[in-house]
């Protein structure tokens, strides 16, 4: 079936993303209901890709689906918040008269290129961190709505039972998160102007259930309706892009472009790694400064290294094919 991906399994229970052409999906899911039917209760969190997302197949058992340092004895994971589906986060975010207490559960790097308006982005790297960042930020506000979002919602299941477990009263979450978010605008939009995505091959799953990218235009993607049955558009109130932890690092839900070359800071949001494969810095680089360095992260050691690498292969090449300038 051309399946790859990543698929994590542990006592908590399954964490998968994988990607598969688009023709072949309903065969995969078929097969799995045949043989495992403890399946048919996974949700699936679907989008489209116009390539591959992953090289490989990589299957591991872990202790944890998401490592947050926490014992998983000292809080009940099946005490779990309150999740609302897309429509219901979005409808409920834009009726507030106040900022809510919007906490983004994913690293920094991943805010840095797309967020909610008015989330708090802890500047951390780690789920570790950034669980230790929302208790933080939730010290006093028992009593308080609190919500929370991640990529596909498994950071935000075991966070919001661990608050819950700790006496917060009312913990909401985004069902399938940033990714099924995505896809609720993208739907809304075809619903009204009857066009959208086609083609590709469709992922299913990292930080929770199933995930994909989307093949729609920026452009495109900027806006959606209300959900509601009227015809006039409303802003995602997602901006920009949703990291992707795949080779495509992230998929566009709206035009808006929130980083900067790390370089020369000029407005991007496309993630590369430095092409030194000793360093492999995720970083953001624009074309410009791509080029110039050479792919690398700019460091003089490490565009040394590659430009050295690439006199070598040039070398290889001419005593390959000798009649070659």
């Amino acid at each position: 079936m051309d399946v790859v991906g990543r698929i994590y399994i542990s006592t908590e229970g399954i964490n998968a993303q994988i990607s598969c052409p688009k023709n072949r999906v309903d065969q995969f899911k078929d097969y799995y209901s045949q043989h495992w039917s403890i399946f048919d209760k996974i949700r699936f969190n679907p989008a489209m890709s116009e390539s591959k997302a992953f090289k490989k197949l990589h299957i591991r058992v872990k202790n944890q689906l998401v490592s947050d340092g926490i014992d998983n004895t000292t809080f009940d994971l099946n005490n779990k918040p309150i999740d609302l589906t897309p429509e219901e986060w979005h409808k409920e975010l834009i009726s507030l008269s106040e900022p809510p207490i919007l906490i983004d559960m994913r690293n920094h790097y991943e805010s840095a290129i797309g967020h909610f308006e008015n989330s708090i982005r802890p500047d951390v790297t780690t789920f570790r961190e950034n669980v230790d960042a929302m208790l933080e930020i939730c010290k006093g506000k028992e009593e308080q709505d609190i919500y929370m979002y991640c990529t596909g919602g498994i950071r935000c299941t075991r966070s919001g039972a661990l608050l819950k477990s700790r006496g917060f009263k009312s913990v909401k979450i985004l069902q399938g998160g940033v990714t099924a978010y995505g896809r609720y605008i993208q739907d809304q939009r075809r619903r009204v102007l009857g066009s959208g995505p086609d083609g590709g091959s469709s992922s299913i799953g990292d930080d929770g259930s199933s995930s994909s990218s989307s093949s729609s235009s920026r452009k495109g993607a900027a806006t959606l309706v209300s959900g509601e049955g009227e015809d006039e558009p409303v802003k995602s109130i997602y901006k920009g892009k949703n990291f992707t932890f795949d080779k495509r690092l992230g998929e566009p839900i709206t035009e808006d472009v929130l980083a900067k070359c790390h370089t020369c800071g000029t407005p991007c949001d496309t993630y590369c790694n430095c092409t030194n494969m000793a360093c492999n810095l995720l970083m953001i680089s624009c074309p410009t400064c791509k080029e110039k360095h050479g792919g690398t992260c700019g460091s003089s050691s490490c565009v040394d290294m590659v430009k050295e690498l690439n006199e070598k292969q040039k070398q290889i090449d001419v005593k390959k094919h000798p009649g070659l300038i």
